[in-house]
């Protein structure tokens, strides 16, 4: 019976080994893993923004970057692109061609921003 505990206990053990760790690994952006809540700069800007502003999250000279837009028709907006310490890099309209995949990285939740079309 002590050799069925064994070949038991060695199959248990082998099956833990063999398990995946399927935990998400944690993605720093700028060195923090929240951008929004843990670059005081950044986050200062989102919490004046209203409705119709939006922050993306961009590559530029293979680093990451930020620019702030904002969605108001009536509005002539130029987008400012910001490094990861908040100092200003330049606007969307003269880097447009060097930043790449841009993606979404805060609209207010009441957002009257469309991003679907």
């Amino acid at each position: 019976m002590k050799k069925n505990y064994k070949i038991v206990a060695v199959i248990i053990i082998g099956i833990l080994a063999s398990c995946k760790n399927d935990s998400k690994e944690i993605i720093t952006i700028c060195e923090v893993s929240n951008p929004i809540e843990d670059l005081t700069w950044l986050k200062t800007q989102v919490e004046h923004a209203n409705t119709y502003h939006y922050y993306m999250m961009t590559t530029y000279n293979n680093q990451t970057v930020f620019y702030n837009g904002n969605c108001n028709p009536a509005v002539n907006y130029q987008s400012s692109v910001y490094n990861c310490e908040g100092a200003l890099i330049g606007y969307t309209n003269d880097l447009q061609n060097e930043l790449k995949n841009a993606t979404l990285l805060w609209k207010h939740t009441k957002s009257d921003c469309d991003f679907e079309n």
